[in-house]
């Protein structure tokens, strides 16, 4: 499902370019938000003028795959099962799904 508008980041862009509450932002009409949107095109406020200078970029949100590749990068490994001892421990409690390692042997720890 679509949606007409993002809704929080227009409020995020009033919010910081005004420095007006959520209740005052509330009180505009589309029309009188688009004219304020439209100012901004040509005379940004100054926070998106500094981003620009600053080539500032938004954060990707990290998955789990980033995190594997920037242990494997450093020479390390992602372990999911424990190490033997450990192992051999859970394995006398019921219900302990065995697991593998990313990057290594089945039960070797991490250096």
């Amino acid at each position: 499902m679509s949606r007409i508008a993002d809704w929080p980041r227009l409020f995020g862009q009033i919010i910081t370019g005004t420095g007006w509450t959520k209740r005052e932002i509330d009180a505009l009409t589309l029309f009188e938000a688009n004219e304020l949107l439209e100012y901004w095109s040509e005379h940004p406020p100054t926070h998106v003028l500094l981003a620009a200078m600053m080539k500032a970029r938004p954060l990707r949100k990290k998955t789990a795959g980033d995190l594997l590749s920037a242990v494997e990068g450093a020479g390390g490994h992602v372990c999911t099962s424990p190490p033997e001892a450990i192992r051999k421990f859970l394995t006398r409690v019921p219900g302990m799904p065995g697991s593998e390692c990313a990057g290594g042997a089945q039960g070797e720890s991490p250096a």
